[in-house]
């Protein structure tokens, strides 16, 4: 997200693209990492798709 926001779009895509590779790859991670981590691509998503807007009220809520 700070690449993105550096105007590197880009290489933001790229890091992107491999954090969610190696969070696929992830099998021994603990639930609460794991729950923790499964957040961020969504988050992620919207600042590469350059969505703007207010925050939801617990960022680190799971979307259903």
């Amino acid at each position: 997200m700070t690449r993105h926001h550096l105007r590197h779009s880009e290489e933001a895509r790229g890091w992107y693209e491999c954090a969610v590779l190696w969070l696929k790859e992830q099998k021994t991670l603990p639930a609460e990492q794991s729950q923790e981590l499964t957040a961020f691509p969504a988050e992620a998503q919207a600042v590469l798709a350059g969505l703007t807007g207010k925050l939801p009220a617990d960022i680190f809520a799971l979307s259903p």
